[in-house]
């Protein structure tokens, strides 16, 4: 058996198993709150139909993509100065910043941040902020794991500093990169319902909230069940693109 069907037989394995559970216990307990699997899944099914959950999914993933393309590039753009800056003061600056910031509970930041912008702009920037740091961080770990022996040649051959940031320490941070971009998509699946969830009227943060407000405990579970799956799949589909560029670590 090669890999790929033993890691899909695995998957099939543990989700079999967690529907077990999860029908077990709702059998056990025979409350509304705890809705069985069937009942989640009809419930899906009836939502997916009438776009209830599709048209706030693609919402919520609108706000999650926005936020990871300034915080994807901020992060590499601060993670490289941490590291590889002209002027030592500015990489010690630069680092002990990202460091002294990063235990801040930002979710906190969210009131202050809904003074300052609107509240579409708010969650993005809250997103942004709290993803930054898994890239950032990834890639001043990353990006000192460079050859020293190509970049002493790239430097001995008049080579100048941008050439050795795109011919060594770029591709030497890539692994961090994507890790950082892996964990960071997680993050924000998480962050998107708290913002959400808040302040708004979309969203599929706002829908879980909408349904449990309501005591619709059916439609909440087909939320973050629909949320659960989109979050699985980028998260293999990240994971696989990771192998397939960094094939030499894989």
């Amino acid at each position: 058996m090669n890999k790929i069907l033993r890691d899909l037989l695995n998957y099939v394995i543990v989700l079999i198993s967690l529907i077990i559970i999860w029908h077990i216990i709702a059998l056990i307990l025979n409350k509304a709150y705890v809705p069985t699997p069937l009942d989640v899944l009809e419930r899906t099914y009836i939502d997916l139909v009438n776009k209830i959950l599709i048209d706030n999914t693609m919402i919520s993933l609108y706000r999650i993509f926005v936020a990871l393309v300034f915080s994807t590039s901020i992060g590499f753009i601060v993670g490289v100065i941490s590291i590889w800056a002209r002027y030592r003061f500015v990489s010690d600056i630069s680092k002990t910043l990202v460091f002294i910031t990063y235990p801040i509970p930002h979710v906190t930041l969210l009131p202050i941040l809904f003074f300052l912008f609107n509240i579409e702009l708010s969650k993005i920037i809250l997103i942004a902020i709290i993803t930054f740091y898994p890239i950032a961080i990834s890639i001043i770990e990353w990006s000192q794991r460079f050859p020293k022996d190509l970049a002493d040649i790239i430097s001995l051959m008049g080579g100048r500093r941008t050439e050795l940031i795109r011919y060594v320490i770029l591709p030497s941070s890539l692994p961090g990169i994507l890790t950082g971009l892996r964990i960071s998509l997680n993050t924000a699946y998480a962050v998107i319902f708290i913002a959400e969830s808040m302040v708004g009227n979309n969203g599929i943060g706002y829908l879980i909230y909408w349904y449990w407000q309501r005591l619709d405990y059916t439609g909440m579970y087909s939320a973050i069940l629909f949320l659960s799956i989109i979050g699985v799949s980028t998260y293999l589909i990240l994971l696989k693109l990771e192998k397939k560029i960094l094939r030499w670590i894989y």
